[in-house]
């Protein structure tokens, strides 16, 4: 990171902290956030004998589930991570690959009850490929809706 000088604005400074970022400091503040309002979370400690590209971490709620892949502002997702992404949309699962630049919307997310994901900021930056997002809301467009469906489960419809 270079060091700031008098003339460096806000919103410098506050994009050169998220480049500066490691993964695992962005881990704790997603974790912190999960904590404060209430989500359960599993993140798996050692992946080392684990399923490969499994999301990083999965947040449970009063019903909701959010599988959740956390990089760097210059990470790309591997192609392991890109699979587990696309059967994870198409099984209609709330799936997000958060950067540290999206840290108003993980807020957000956290202290709101379930969104869509049309409204998920990607911020591909060369690592993401949205397609499967795209078809997701297509579906949407034609009358489905992942959180209705999940409602009509839960109230027995």
């Amino acid at each position: 990171m270079r060091s700031v000088s008098s003339d460096t604005t806000a919103e410098e400074w506050r994009q050169e902290a998220f480049l500066a970022m490691t993964e695992k400091a962005w881990g704790g503040r997603v974790e912190q956030l999960a904590r404060l309002n209430h989500w359960t979370y599993y993140h798996t400690f050692q992946s080392m004998h684990s399923a490969p590209g499994f999301p990083d971490y999965v947040f449970v709620r009063d019903g909701e589930v959010m599988y959740v892949e956390l990089k760097t502002e210059k990470g790309k997702l591997t192609p392991a991570q890109l699979t587990w992404r696309d059967l994870l949309v198409a099984a209609r699962q709330e799936w997000y690959c958060w950067r540290p630049n999206m840290i108003d919307f993980v807020e957000d997310r956290f202290a709101s009850a379930s969104t869509v994901m049309e409204d998920v900021p990607h911020v591909c930056n060369g690592g993401c490929q949205c397609e499967p997002i795209k078809k997701a809301r297509k579906s949407r467009e034609n009358g489905y809706s992942p959180h209705q469906s999940r409602r009509k489960r839960r109230d027995g419809d």
